[in-house]
């Protein structure tokens, strides 16, 4: 599974590749289970990308809105422990090198690397172990 981030009109979104069937390169379409998600194909493979907090996927306008125009119920993954430094950005856990938060409109979400990867605060990203050695395996 590959885990990237991307800056995009402004917003963060996260991608983490799906394991579906072959699709049309750069084509999008709502995530099957999750409405503040959508998929786009990359290369023929589907990438899930979760909206900003508080938004959710609109196929028509082929971007994220306010997830109450779309009855979308979001699942509050905001940390209690953990406070913004700035309104928006990405920061790393303090205790857990493998850890980072998002933080949008001030609310941080606690985020998972993958398995030997953790936060790469230069990147901006999940990166290896191996590259990072302040992060112990």
């Amino acid at each position: 599974m590959i885990v990237l981030m991307f800056l995009c009109f402004g917003i963060f979104v996260s991608v983490t590749e799906g394991k579906t069937k072959a699709c049309v390169h750069g084509t999008f379409s709502p995530h099957p289970t999750e409405c503040s998600m959508y998929q786009v194909c990359v290369h023929g493979h589907q990438m899930n990308m979760t909206c900003v907090y508080g938004t959710a996927w609109d196929q028509k306008t082929s971007s994220c809105v306010d997830a109450a125009e779309k009855g979308c119920k979001i699942k509050d993954k905001s940390s209690d422990s953990f406070s913004c430094p700035s309104t928006f950005g990405q920061f790393p856990d303090p205790k857990d090198c493998t850890k980072y938060y998002v933080c949008s409109f001030g609310t941080a979400t606690a985020k998972q690397c993958l398995k030997n990867t953790g936060w790469d605060p230069k990147l901006k990203l999940c990166n290896y172990l191996s590259n990072l050695p302040k992060c112990p395996p």
